[in-house]
């Protein structure tokens, strides 16, 4: 069971963007052996957010679990709903840039 902060910082996340901003790449968590566990997390504008944990699914949709960064001013972890985010190479990328990452993640 995921802890009631994690899950108000992947809403807060995932209500900073619409739906229609949904990349198509989005990482394939569900596949065995095209796992993301380990992969870096990137901002738009290039700052490294953190690194994948875990994944799996939270209220039916694939989510990944992320270590944040100390640089982000936490070493919170968050979900991530799997559509927010693109697979390029080895690394994926949210459509935020890191203030709005920071913003996002410091709202009570």
């Amino acid at each position: 069971m995921l802890k009631p902060t994690m899950t108000m910082i992947a809403v807060a996340i995932a209500l900073s963007f619409p739906p229609a901003m949904a990349q198509q790449a989005r990482p394939d968590t569900a596949q065995p052996g095209t796992s993301v566990v380990g992969l870096p997390i990137y901002s738009s504008d290039g700052a490294k957010l953190g690194e994948v944990t875990q994944v799996g699914t939270h209220e039916g949709q694939q989510a990944v679990v992320a270590q944040l960064e100390p640089s982000m001013g936490t070493a919170a972890r968050v979900l991530i709903p799997a559509e927010m985010m693109t697979q390029r190479g080895d690394r994926l990328e949210l459509p935020m840039t890191v203030e709005e990452v920071k913003k996002t993640i410091s709202k009570p």
